[in-house]
């Protein structure tokens, strides 16, 4: 499968697939949680929700698209950043996200460290000859990849969401 064949694009499909789950949450009954997370020095913090909700679908999208994973590398690496604050807020001033206290900023910090390595990370190519005498790794951390980012964006979809669609909530019992 071409979409596995490294951990590079193995990282972009996850990492798509991750910011398609957290996308969503900017645009159902969790955004109310989002708005209350960014600083109040800035203004139409709800249109800020939204804005970069659609950012980070744009990200995932480019992901996805050879000729711009690149620069979606790079811009979801500056969303990550410019969205820290709104984390620390919530962090600082115990807001909680879909009923539950928000990532403290010890997770926080060092998952953004991780996420922000893997976006950059995919503007990195190896070269075909370094590919196949690490194939058996490149396999095993492709997995790795797919599941870890599948799993985090998938867990925050059903388990901090308040706002699921009905189908959803099967997988909540």
């Amino acid at each position: 499968m071409e979409a596995l064949a490294s951990w590079q694009r193995s990282a972009g499909f996850a990492l798509a697939v991750m910011f398609v789950f957290t996308g969503i949450a900017h645009f159902n009954k969790m955004k109310h949680d989002l708005a209350r997370m960014v600083p109040a020095m800035f203004p139409r913090r709800m249109l800020l929700v939204y804005f970069t909700g659609v950012l980070e679908f744009a990200g995932a999208v480019g992901l996805l698209i050879p000729g711009f994973r690149r620069a979606a590398g790079i811009c979801l690496i500056v969303l990550l950043i410019v969205m820290f604050p709104a984390n620390v807020n919530a962090a600082t001033k115990g807001t909680t996200v879909g009923g539950k206290p928000a990532t403290p900023l010890g997770l926080r910090l060092p998952m953004q460290v991780l996420l922000s390595g893997f976006c950059g990370g995919l503007r990195v190519l190896r070269n075909r000859h370094v590919m196949e005498s690490r194939q058996s790794t490149n396999r095993l951390l492709s997995l790795a990849a797919v599941v870890s980012f599948a799993l985090s964006g998938l867990c925050r979809f059903l388990f901090l969401d308040p706002g699921l669609p009905p189908w959803a909530t099967f997988f909540r019992r």
